[in-house]
């Protein structure tokens, strides 16, 4: 009977005893689980982020690569249309003016600090030599041909230093001068006579008492008249009608002969 009773309370303390040690121990792991759980939960957490961040990037770079395409696309047509509209104009010069030119596409500048002049891509097999008179659409004067190459061509520009050109006033065709380059500076017409009328606005063209140059093509407009009393000439500064190195195309009068 002793031993049944010993045998029970053995047993009784063996459950309690598992009991308060599983207790124990769970009251150990339990912190230190949840410690784990915090850690694994802040680590998805921080991987989490820096995988939207690296998505997020790549997504933004994507987009950057699709802006800049829009854009270059855009410049290239905003180019196109600006070269379609220069040739269109050039082609109702010719016909209304009747000139033998040669169309051609601007395809650079002078690389010379001290020189005025773009480069075009036409040549001597094109029928081109050094002299000719370079427009644009609307008959404006740019400069002549320089150096001439088989398959392109520098135009030396009327605003360049070295450049001249035998002109006269729109509204007093009978006043003849030379304009010539100011530095990149615009131009100045000087051997005005004294007597002759020039006013700040007066068109100045091409007098056509040069070789090769056709009378009436536009060379711009007067900013300013500088006159002197005692002097027998007056000098007038001479404003572009355009934008020489905007320009994508021209055209070289190859015989100023009208057709």
């Amino acid at each position: 009977m002793n031993s049944r009773r010993t045998i029970i309370v053995s047993v009784v303390l063996f459950f309690i005893g598992g009991f308060v040690f599983r207790n124990q121990i769970a009251r150990a792991v339990v912190p230190l689980a949840r410690s784990v759980f915090s850690l694994t939960q802040g680590a998805r957490k921080t991987f989490s982020f820096f995988e939207n961040r690296s998505t997020i990037m790549t997504e933004r770079d994507a987009l950057q690569r699709h802006v800049q395409r829009l854009a270059e696309a855009q410049t290239e047509a905003t180019l196109l249309r600006t070269e379609n509209q220069e040739l269109r104009a050039l082609l109702g010069f010719q016909k209304r003016a009747g000139y033998a030119t040669v169309p051609a596409h601007v395809i650079g500048l002078v690389p010379e600090i001290d020189v005025q002049g773009l480069i075009i891509d036409r040549g001597t097999r094109d029928g081109l030599s050094p002299g000719m008179p370079v427009i644009t659409g609307n008959g404006l004067l740019v400069g002549k041909t320089h150096q001439v190459t088989e398959y392109a061509a520098t135009v030396i520009l009327l605003t360049d230093s070295g450049s001249s050109i035998a002109a006269t006033i729109g509204n007093a065709p009978g006043t003849h001068g030379v304009v010539s380059g100011g530095k990149g500076f615009g131009m100045r017409m000087e051997l005005i006579p004294q007597q002759d009328s020039v006013a700040v606005g007066d068109l100045i063209f091409t007098s056509g008492l040069e070789s090769g140059i056709p009378r009436g093509l536009t060379i711009g407009t007067v900013e300013h008249v500088s006159a002197e009393e005692r002097k027998p000439f007056q000098t007038a500064t001479i404003r572009p009608l355009e934008e020489y190195n905007k320009l994508l195309t021209v055209a070289i009068i190859a015989s100023s002969t009208r057709r």
